[in-house]
């Protein structure tokens, strides 16, 4: 059975916490908190991640309301990249005003 960790962002499998305690952040992925906030859409935000920018990442969980053309909710997104990349996805989010948390490394 998974055990999870509940903090005031998404609750996540406490075996990402624990795999990644203690260790080097070299060489491990961000792991990363989105808030939607209906200014973009979900499909459009993963699109420029990996199309427009050419980030890779894994979807860790996600908890989106679809309403009429916005998107609204959390996810999290482990970014499968460098931190050159990690930082120029990071300036994209906030150029877009869309609310980021580089939650752990694993």
């Amino acid at each position: 059975m998974k055990h999870f960790i509940k903090t005031t962002r998404m609750a996540i499998a406490q075996d990402i916490y624990t795999s990644s305690e203690n260790i080097s952040t070299e060489d491990l992925f961000p792991i990363v908190e989105v808030e939607l906030n209906g200014t973009i859409s979900f499909d459009r935000l993963i699109d420029t991640l990996y199309s427009g920018l050419n980030i890779p990442y894994r979807l860790v969980k996600a908890d989106i309301e679809f309403l009429g053309k916005g998107n609204f909710g959390k996810l999290v997104l482990e970014l499968r990249t460098d931190k050159e990349n990690t930082d120029k996805a990071i300036r994209y989010f906030n150029r877009k005003n869309i609310k980021n948390t580089v939650m752990r490394y694993a």
